[in-house]
């Protein structure tokens, strides 16, 4: 099965979002799966925009080595049991957008 990623790089949350926005809107009509997901300082506001509109995303070492509150994830595990909970209650916590990937 085929799909479209829409990844959003943007340093900046908040131009991450926009980012997001636009790309949606170009592909709007397309009958492919559209996956979107955050990297980074955006990982989080991406993915809290993709549950409360319902769409696809995904979350992981990948996209984010930090939790919503900028602590050092353990792991892929915790990430996820985050992304599960914050799934559940329809919203995820935003981080400050002041915090970054840590080196």
């Amino acid at each position: 099965m085929a799909r479209i990623l829409v990844e959003v790089t943007e340093p900046d949350p908040d131009n991450g979002l926009r980012s997001a926005d636009a790309a949606v809107a170009r592909l709007a009509g397309v009958e492919i799966p559209i996956l979107r997901h955050g990297e980074d300082a955006t990982c989080w506001q991406v993915f809290s925009w993709a549950v409360q509109l319902g769409l696809d995303t995904r979350i992981g070492l990948e996209e984010t080595l930090t939790m919503p509150d900028g602590s050092r994830a353990s792991g892929n595990p915790q990430l996820v049991r985050q992304a599960r909970t914050s799934s559940a209650t329809g919203s995820a916590p935003i981080r400050s957008a002041s915090r970054t990937r840590p080196s």
